[in-house]
């Protein structure tokens, strides 16, 4: 039994902001450190600051061999902790172990079905995969449960831009800010889609919109790489990689996979920020 003391924060409360490009990680991971280590010390066996640890090595440390230790003790401790499945399928793709990802991600789901976060966390796996007729069938079926989960949207977005989609893919992008989504991301998706379409006077339009909405709020450098690869200003894209390292941000963490990344991957800069965090062929 969790002994009382301290509050933990669910390693979801902790990654959602920065993966959707809301908060800075270099202020949201180190408190909540602080405070799963506080946990620990109080009690070794309380499996969800297990897994923020584990959360925090992967998406802030970089350090996948320990996360993926911190992910297993959790899941030994409570074997239905359906969260903890999801978060190290997320890990396992990102590794490029598709099918075990996949395999914890329906795991997951087949402990809590009508969840709108595990529903679209088996279609984003399923899009690190490239399985992208049932990545889009599996985000549909999660805004089936949730019609405003983000993450669904965006993963349906990508699935249809990279099925060649675009005119589905840029409405799906707009309805994903329609339901709240934090803009950076989702605008970097939009100019993405428009540059690939051939439709560079939208693209650059949407471009200088990013651009002004880094003046006055967090913008992660991730959404401009996504923006100019789009785009294939190649230099530009990897200077804003190599920014997104030097910042440690959270969605750097999908690099071999990401499918907006795909026009750098053969350059030699994009392998050194591969290799630092560690991800390197």
């Amino acid at each position: 039994m969790r002994r009382p003391g301290v509050r933990i924060p669910s390693a979801q409360i902790i990654s959602v902001p920065c993966y959707y490009g809301a908060v800075d990680p270099n202020i949201a991971y180190p408190k909540a450190r602080n405070i799963a280590l506080r946990a620990l010390e109080l009690d070794p066996n309380v499996a969800e600051a297990h897994e923020v640890i584990a959360t925090i090595l992967k998406n802030y440390d970089w350090n996948w061999e320990a996360a993926e230790k911190e992910y297993k003790v959790t899941i030994d401790l409570n074997p239905n902790y359906a969260v903890a499945r999801y978060h190290y399928s997320y890990l396992l793709a990102e590794l490029g172990r598709f099918e075990e990802g996949i395999r914890q991600a329906t795991e997951a789901v087949a402990r809590d079905p009508m969840s709108p976060l595990l529903n679209a966390g088996l279609a984003f796996v399923l899009l690190h995969a490239r399985e992208l007729d049932r990545a889009v069938e599996q985000a549909l079926t999660s805004l089936e449960v949730d019609p405003n989960m983000v993450l669904s949207y965006w993963t349906l977005g990508v699935a249809y831009e990279h099925k060649g989609l675009y005119g589905q893919a840029i409405d799906v992008y707009k309805k994903s800010i329609e339901v709240g989504s934090a803009p950076a991301f989702p605008t970097a998706f939009l100019i993405h889609a428009y540059s690939r379409s051939g439709q560079l006077a939208q693209a650059r339009r949407h471009l200088a919109q990013l651009e002004e909405l880094a003046k006055t709020r967090y913008v992660p450098q991730m959404a401009f790489v996504i923006a100019y690869e789009g785009l294939r200003e190649i230099d530009l894209a990897l200077d804003a990689v190599e920014k997104s390292c030097s910042l440690r941000e959270s969605n750097l963490i999908m690099i071999r996979v990401w499918p907006h990344f795909d026009a750098l991957r053969n350059h030699p800069r994009f392998h050194e920020v591969e290799r630092q965090v560690g991800l390197g062929k």
